[in-house]
């Protein structure tokens, strides 16, 4: 990686990261505030329960939505990369022989040149003579 592609990414770091950190400091209070969430089915009757998470800071729940984000765009992204993937390794395999195949028809026109100039019809002006 050259020097400028490196500066520009720690550059984009800084970019993203500097804002959600003032971010995260200037809401310090509602991130480390402990927050339980609570799940209760009442329907149907037969499988009704009430369940509580133990209480766990807001920051933990964000950061815990975020990574699942990432992952799911991971997930969903890897079928489409992987097809991508195939379609280049496909390509190159089809560049590598019609790279042959032009070699061996330049090497056929190298063979065939010196026959047809042995053959070539004689000018019109020496027909005429």
């Amino acid at each position: 990686m050259t020097k400028s592609k490196l500066l520009i990414r720690l550059f984009l770091y800084l970019l993203i990261f500097v804002p959600l950190t003032y971010f995260g400091f200037l809401n310090q209070s509602y991130f480390l505030e402990p927050a339980s969430l609570h799940l209760s089915l009442t329907q149907p009757a037969a499988i009704a329960f009430n369940y509580d998470t133990p209480a766990v800071s807001n920051a933990v729940y964000w950061i815990a939505c975020l990574l699942t984000g990432m992952v799911l765009a991971v997930v969903f992204a890897l079928p489409t990369r992987l097809r991508s993937r195939k379609e280049i390794k496909a390509l190159n395999n089809m560049q590598g022989s019609l790279q042959e195949e032009v070699a061996s028809l330049k090497q056929s026109v190298r063979d065939l040149t010196p026959i047809a100039e042995a053959i070539k019809e004689p000018e019109p002006s020496q027909k005429a003579a």
